[in-house]
């Protein structure tokens, strides 16, 4: 599993538009927005004491902010955003040992039903009065929804218990008294009819993950590039992109005008008249085209202009489908791979050509008999086009399960298999996890001028969360840059 999106933070912090065009889009009070980048000149301080006081004088500009005094003393805050309260804290404690709340004692069963109970204390005291949750670490803490956090839930401390063991925070399903039957080959495979686990794609057991059943064999946990990757030849393996369905409708932002700033150069393609055009001086972004095909939501974003100013070879698209070498096919055409028939859910991953960033493909074509796979979902994770991509591997099916610690599980028949790491002896009945919830908190201001605040969780493992990286998403870095 990738770096899961545990986490989501929506505070509501979009700076005025009118602070760095003539477009008028104020979303935010100005008191607001200037706090905000005031903070952002405070972190660049932070991140870069050495800034000469030239560099300091253009991330000041940039921000539309006073440069401070001095960088040494702190900085006046809003009201709104004292970091610290003097009022009498409040202590909650949730124990996911216990079988039910008890109320009385502050004693919860759970992290939904302490904050669920904080609110109600709310109600009677002082606005900024901090509440603390402590979470015991005695056994892990299973939520089955995310747990979401607003405006009314500002001064909430959500802190693990320290001790020995750590304070985990699960967003993922127990998967209990599994009964192990021999397959072959020490695979193992149990029956999942009675679970409510649903369809998921990771899984560990007790503290380590599980790897996907994969060509090449590789541990993502501990292994380096290149090992786990399968080779390519450049203009072969990988075969060109599918053409776009239609053209972009390209938007060209004229106000403002950057022309005499230094970095604003015309470079790029060449205007109608055969001369250099475009350049940086302007904001552009196209919607639809390669933005459409590769299903971006929304279907918009710089990469997808048909001329961006940064050149035409890096306008989006991405490679269709592979074929795999006469090497790769002593493992991938030994035997027939008919879990992906009715499973359809194989996926390659790959490394753009120069390594820019990695793309995820789900595979809905494989031809055996030609070593060749294709793919119309994926793709979308990076930023810049091209036609190539480099190292790849690919993970969920059945047939590539012969490794220690590898696991597929088929949904339509609700049988999840094994490959334990000691020989001939079945995993354990329990200990197992999947992974159920996308996110396990969710922190989301009511509005810019009704933000969340001073909500802080600490001291806390956050595991089991749901891979991202075919979930739709925009367009990547929709300034110009690389990445997602």
């Amino acid at each position: 599993m990738k770096l899961p999106s545990s986490i989501v933070f929506l505070l509501f912090l979009s700076p005025s538009a009118e602070a760095i065009s003539n477009i008028p889009n104020q979303v935010a009070s100005t008191e607001f927005t200037q706090t905000v980048y005031q903070f952002a000149l405070e972190f660049a301080n932070h991140i870069q004491p050495s800034m000469t006081p030239t560099q300091q004088e253009a991330v000041a500009a940039a921000l539309h902010v006073n440069i401070p005094q001095s960088n040494n003393s702190p900085q006046k805050q809003s009201q709104s955003f004292s970091p610290t309260s003097t009022t009498t804290s409040t202590t909650l404690t949730v124990d996911s040992t216990l079988l039910e709340d008890d109320l009385p004692s502050l004693l919860f069963s759970t992290i939904h039903s302490s904050i669920n109970h904080s609110r109600l204390l709310r109600l009677s005291l002082p606005p900024s009065t901090p509440i603390t949750i402590n979470l015991k670490s005695k056994a892990p803490h299973f939520i089955k929804n995310p747990i979401k956090l607003s405006t009314e839930d500002s001064f909430l401390d959500i802190v693990g218990e320290f001790s020995s063991s750590p304070t985990v925070v699960s967003g993922g399903i127990p998967l209990q008294n599994l009964k192990w039957e021999p397959y072959n080959n020490n695979i193992f495979v149990a029956s999942l009819s009675l679970s409510t686990a649903g369809n998921f794609d990771g899984l560990r057991l007790s503290t380590k993950r599980a790897t996907r059943a994969r060509y090449p064999n590789g541990n993502p946990e501990t292994d380096l590039f290149p090992d786990g990757y399968a080779n390519f030849t450049a203009g072969e393996t990988f075969k060109k992109p599918l053409d776009n369905p239609t053209d972009p409708a390209d938007i060209t932002v004229n106000t403002p005008d950057r022309s005499n700033l230094t970095y604003c150069e015309n470079i790029g393609y060449p205007d109608d008249a055969g001369t250099q055009g475009g350049g940086n001086c302007h904001y552009v972004t196209g919607v639809g085209g390669g933005c459409s095909l590769l299903q971006y939501s929304p279907p918009s974003g710089y990469w997808c202009h048909s001329k961006i100013p940064r050149g035409l070879e890096y306008v989006t698209r991405v490679p269709s489908g592979l074929t795999w070498s006469a090497a790769d096919d002593e493992v991938l055409g030994k035997v027939e791979l008919a879990s992906y028939v009715e499973n359809q859910t194989a996926v390659v991953n790959a490394f753009r050509e120069g390594h820019w960033f990695s793309y995820s493909f789900l595979v809905d074509h494989i031809d055996q008999a030609s070593r060749y796979l294709s793919w119309t979902t994926g793709g979308f994770q990076g930023g810049e086009g091209a036609d190539d991509a480099n190292e790849w591997y690919i993970e969920n099916l059945l047939e590539l399960l012969d490794a220690p610690n590898e696991w597929f599980y088929d949904a339509p028949n609700e049988k999840l298999y094994y490959y334990p790491n000691s020989t001939n002896v079945a995993p354990p009945s329990e200990g197992f996890v999947a992974t159920r919830e996308i996110s396990v908190f969710e922190i989301v201001g009511d509005s810019p001028d009704s933000p969340a605040l001073n909500i802080t969780i600490r001291n806390v493992n956050i595991v089991d969360t749901k891979l991202t990286y075919l979930e739709p998403h925009g367009l990547p870095s929709d300034g110009g840059g690389d990445w997602r």
